[in-house]
């Protein structure tokens, strides 16, 4: 994949999984199963948590794709 099509898949991932993320965990997670009245701050923790991992992976990405070796110019 190129440097283009990396930088569209974890900008869609930055918008997408820590907003979705938040309202399936604060509606699912937090008030259905564990009943409290308003999760909105255990939520808040899963989204931070879920940007977090997009950024990892953007840097390992990035990481994992860079230059391999140095050249030097010698004259």
């Amino acid at each position: 994949m190129n440097a283009y099509g990396v930088l569209v898949m974890f900008s869609l991932g930055m918008i997408v999984l820590p907003v979705g993320g938040f309202f399936l965990s604060k509606a699912i997670l937090f008030e259905a199963a564990l009943g409290y009245p308003d999760g909105s701050v255990g939520a808040a923790i899963v989204a931070v948590v879920l940007i977090h991992t997009v950024i990892a992976g953007y840097v390992y990405t990035a990481w994992k794709d860079g230059p391999t070796t140095i050249q030097f110019k010698q004259d």
